[in-house]
């Protein structure tokens, strides 16, 4: 078990292995969570998706599947942050980190 810390201003996308996640604080609850980036009905970027103001599920913009948070956040990965630095905790030391922009 592997624990990073990573400024979520910096840095919002993590691989682990071969399975990528992305940073996302979720306005319903005020946490930041660490999320899988595949939808989990056909694989689409689930980080460009956006969230439902509404229900707070992510709607997949490959096939506008919303994907409710409680499922989500079951694929998630362990984490607590302060104010933007989070700190994740990862099942091994195989990991990458980088920032992507939301287009």
């Amino acid at each position: 078990m592997t624990v990073i810390s990573l400024d979520s201003k910096k840095n919002n996308r993590l691989a682990v292995n071969d399975q990528k996640f992305f940073i996302k604080r979720v306005e319903h609850d005020g946490k930041v969570w660490v999320l899988p980036s595949e939808c989990p009905h056909r694989g689409g970027p689930l980080h460009l998706g956006k969230q439902c103001e509404k229900t707070g599920a992510i709607v997949c913009p490959w096939h506008d599947n919303r994907i409710s948070m409680h499922c989500i956040k079951r694929s998630s990965l362990p984490a607590i942050s302060n104010k933007d630095l989070v700190h994740v905790v990862l099942p091994n030391d195989n990991y990458h980190i980088w920032s992507e922009s939301k287009s």
